[in-house]
C-alpha cells in the first residue's frame, strides 16, 4: 500500500514537472541518456531535455535491478535539473544550474533486506556541442548531497547523508 503511495507521489511530481516546463510558447522537446561516473553509478539515466531560448529542463529517471550471488539490489531515482544556458561559440553551449531527486534503493537477500528512501540536491555545470539543431553530445559534473533513511529488517533504521562528485556523459536529441 506504502509503495503505491509513493509511485503515485513521484508521477504527480513527475506530471508536475513536464507541466511547468511545457508552460513556455516556444520549446524544443527531446530524448536523451546519460552515463554517470562518481559515488553512485546508477547506469544509464533517461533524459526528458526540454530546451527554451534560456532554460534547459530536463526530467529524468534512472533504474537498475543488479543481482549477484543471492543478493538483489533494485535502485529507482526520479528527478528534474534546471539549468541555465549559454552560447559559449557557434557550437558550444554551457549550462549550470542543478539536479532534485528522490532516491529510492531495496537490497534483498545476502543478509539483512534494507530499503533507503532519500533526496538528492545536485549543483551541476556542463558543456555541450551540437553537431546540428536537434543532437547534441556533452558532459556536466555535480556535487551530490544525498539526504535520507534506510531502513533495516530486525534493526535500526540508519540515516543516509553523503556528499560526492558525479560526472557525467550526455546524449541529447530534440525531436519535437
Amino acid at each position: 500500500m506504502a509503495g503505491q503511495q509513493q509511485r503515485k507521489t513521484l508521477l504527480a511530481v513527475a506530471a508536475m514537472a513536464l507541466a511547468g516546463a511545457a508552460a513556455p510558447a516556444v520549446a524544443d522537446i527531446g530524448l536523451g541518456a546519460a552515463i554517470t561516473n562518481g559515488a553512485f553509478d546508477t547506469g544509464t539515466t533517461l533524459l526528458l531535455p526540454i530546451r527554451t531560448p534560456t532554460l534547459l529542463i530536463e526530467p529524468q529517471l534512472a533504474y537498475v535491478d543488479q543481482k549477484q550471488g543471492g543478493a538483489t539490489n533494485k535502485s529507482t531515482s526520479l528527478g528534474v535539473g534546471v539549468y541555465l544556458r549559454k552560447e559559449v561559440g557557434p557550437l558550444f553551449e554551457a549550462y549550470y544550474g542543478g539536479i532534485l531527486a528522490y532516491d529510492q534503493t531495496k537490497t534483498t537477500g545476502g543478509g539483512p533486506d534494507t530499503k533507503s528512501t532519500s533526496f538528492s540536491i545536485i549543483p551541476t555545470v556542463g558543456i555541450q556541442h551540437y553537431f546540428s539543431k536537434q543532437f547534441s553530445v556533452g558532459v556536466d559534473v555535480g556535487l551530490l548531497y544525498r539526504d535520507g533513511t534506510t531502513k533495516v529488517s530486525g534493526g535500526a533504521d540508519q540515516d543516509i547523508r553523503t556528499i560526492a562528485t558525479v560526472a557525467r556523459i550526455l546524449v541529447r536529441g530534440f525531436v519535437w
